[in-house]
């Protein structure tokens, strides 16, 4: 027992009912004072037939009786007055308390959804090992070759392995997430859940007051070809669409197209990069977000928008 937690929820349902009684009180008392007359109207000669004692008494009950009258306005009005009042302010209270203690109950229910949300995650989920995450990349740079219509040679000259570059690309990401990350979200990268989905990012929001969000870094180094980027926008709404249906039904996906700064020049960049853009308008969808940069421009970028 809480001792010395008042219960105003009480107190609004008595001014309520009070109010009612009060407004009751003033209409009923006109009533009683006005249909109790009839046994007063006697003619003359039933009232000279009375006896002295008694005309006393039946001229007491005519003097109390106007003056209940005569008070009607006094008493019913104010009556009335304070049963509304009661009535209205009571009503008023008593919806806001309410409004309240829903929202507290809407609250506690939140919190336990974000439990059982937490915790299935947490089952589900396990590490992509850095091995798998090179086959991933080949196969996906395997695949973008396969769909370029003219196949371009890249000048790797110098340079780090593909694979390695594409995890490079990846870590800056990670990188970026983690300087902005306002605290509300606990960061889980590279991650497969239910065996068969793998997520670069899985930002796991960690209060009601936001949702979960994916997002899915591509480095393009081969091939300017749009049907790859269509491909991985496809891929990433499924997954989108698996983790909205399985966790948090609010869940915002993004996706991010880096080119290498060797193909991200001259005018097939150009139409490339505009492509892109005209591509994720037209589509319009309404919780995937796709962006595209040069290597170079990716590397300065501000994600911040990521977490609002």
């Amino acid at each position: 027992m809480n001792i010395g937690k008042f219960d105003y929820g009480d107190i609004y349902r008595f001014l309520v009912s009070a109010g009612l009684v009060l407004l009751a009180l003033s209409i009923l008392y006109p009533w009683f004072v006005l249909t109790g007359s009839d046994d007063l109207r006697i003619s003359q000669l039933e009232y000279d037939a009375l006896t002295e004692n008694s005309k006393e008494l039946f001229d007491r009950r005519i003097n109390v009786h106007d003056t209940l009258i005569c008070i009607i306005p006094y008493v019913s009005f104010p009556l009335l007055a304070l049963g509304l009042f009661g009535i209205i302010f009571g009503l008023i209270k008593w919806k806001i308390r309410q409004g309240v203690s829903d929202s507290n109950d809407e609250l506690e229910l939140q919190l336990k959804k974000l439990e059982i949300k937490k915790r299935n995650l947490d089952f589900d989920t396990e590490q992509v090992d850095e091995k798998t995450r090179v086959e991933n990349i080949e196969k996906e740079i395997e695949k973008e070759q396969q769909n370029a219509e003219e196949e371009e040679e890249v000048k790797v000259a110098e340079k780090k392995p593909i694979a390695e570059r594409a995890l490079d690309v990846e870590q800056l990401l990670i990188d970026k997430i983690n300087d902005y990350n306002p605290m509300d979200y606990e960061v889980k990268t590279h991650v497969r859940i239910r065996n068969n989905h793998e997520f670069d990012i899985l930002l796991e929001s960690n209060t009601v007051k936001r949702h979960d969000k994916i997002i899915e870094v591509k480095f393009i180094q081969t091939n300017l070809n749009f049907t790859s980027v269509r491909d991985y926008f496809n891929r990433t709404s499924e997954l989108l669409k698996f983790y909205i249906h399985r966790y948090d039904i609010n869940a915002r996906g993004y996706l991010l197209i880096v080119v290498d700064d060797d193909l991200a020049k001259g005018d097939q960049w150009t139409r490339f990069y505009d492509k892109v853009r005209t591509y994720h308008s037209e589509i319009k969808h309404e919780r995937l977000w796709m962006g595209c940069w040069s290597r170079d421009s990716f590397e300065k970028a501000n994600l911040e928008f990521i977490y609002k």
